[in-house]
């Protein structure tokens, strides 16, 4: 009897995937959607961005939309806008959507932004919208909502963010959106951000 390696094997779950003549299109046809939804949102968002009082870089630096296929196993549509990556410096607001999680709205403050924004955060943090969560991760690069080190920003009091926040080389705080909550992505997105604005740079 012929012995085929394990990659010649599927599962039952894997050969109904593989079979399944709908799900590609389906799946391209939801990456178009997503696609078009974070482009509405980028144009919701470039006009506020540039007419706030933010750094020169902040207001000019243009947005990235990105795609990938592979974070741990799902793929993901991201809009950075805006956006500044300069060596330790770093300053955006991420929209993020990844297959099968919440869609994430993360703001993300680091090196010079971070020194220069902070203050304003630990003492205007109360006007935000409620429903953020607070990274305490080791790594600014986790995106799920379920994922460890997430902080509901209202259980903290002022003296555990402050304490929380020196722990941390950037400052991170995640808004999510419920999936079957699709059609508001980018109108919540530009309302995120929008607070964001009145908080930090008004």
């Amino acid at each position: 009897m012929t012995e085929f390696p394990d990659f010649l094997h599927l599962s039952e779950a894997e050969a109904r995937v593989l079979s399944d003549r709908e799900f590609m299109p389906i799946k391209h046809q939801v990456s178009e959607k997503v696609d078009a939804a974070l482009l509405h949102l980028r144009d919701l968002l470039l006009p506020v961005v540039q007419a706030g009082p933010w750094p020169a870089a902040v207001r000019v630096t243009p947005p990235k939309l990105s795609r990938g296929e592979n974070y741990r196993h799902y793929a993901y549509r991201l809009l950075d806008c805006p956006r500044v990556f300069a060596g330790d410096d770093m300053l955006a607001f991420r929209s993020l959507v990844l297959w099968g999680h919440p869609i994430g709205f993360h703001l993300m403050l680091a090196g010079r932004y971070r020194e220069l924004y902070l203050p304003r955060f630990l003492q205007r943090y109360p006007e935000l919208p409620p429903g953020a969560w607070l990274s305490v991760q080791a790594d600014p690069w986790r995106w799920e909502a379920e994922a460890e080190g997430l902080l509901p920003l209202a259980g903290l009091s002022p003296a555990e963010l402050r304490r929380e926040t020196g722990r941390c080389a950037f400052l991170k705080v995640s808004y999510f959106l419920p999936l079957a909550e699709f059609a508001q992505m980018p109108v919540q997105g530009l309302a995120y951000w929008q607070a964001w604005q009145t908080l930090l740079a008004q």
